[in-house]
């Protein structure tokens, strides 16, 4: 769970308490996160608007009690991940422009941190992605015209 634009929440079932501070990163908007059935990995995308050139679009990874890698998959700037689903082997991120009216696009990722490669980028369209996922071997997507994703509460 997000706290501030700086800290994800996080609950172990055998722990003791909340760690409100359970991963450290700024971000301005958050997606939901997902843990992705061939790695038992943690993924969760992520933007900030205010970061440095190169250094606003991201999907964070966790794997276990290991460290959180807070960039695991860099996006382009202009970018914003919205929604995350699995598509087979790959994760696939579905991003709406920062513009609020250029195209969306859906990137597919093999999950690769050392050598983190987009199998592929699929143009989705006109208006802004907000959600993405597989249905039936097909990826679904729901967009809005008119509007930047995050200004749409779901």
């Amino acid at each position: 769970m997000p706290r501030a634009g700086t800290n994800l929440w996080a609950f172990s079932p055998t722990g003791t308490a909340w760690d409100d501070s359970s991963a450290t990163f700024t971000y301005t908007e958050i997606g939901q996160g997902l843990v992705h059935s061939k790695d038992d990995i943690l993924y969760v995308p992520y933007y900030n608007n205010g970061g440095a050139a190169g250094a606003k679009s991201f999907i964070a990874s966790k794997n276990g009690a290991a460290a959180w890698s807070n960039t695991a998959l860099t996006l382009p700037d202009h970018l914003i991940p919205t929604s995350i689903c699995e598509y087979g082997n790959f994760l696939a991120t579905g991003c709406a422009h920062s513009d609020g009216v250029s195209n969306s696009r859906i990137f597919l990722w093999d999950r690769s941190e050392t050598t983190p490669i987009l199998a592929e980028s699929i143009d989705a369209g006109t208006g802004s992605l907000i959600i993405l996922e597989e249905v039936d071997g097909e990826l679904v997507s729901i967009s809005a015209k008119g509007g930047r994703a995050g200004d749409f509460a779901l």
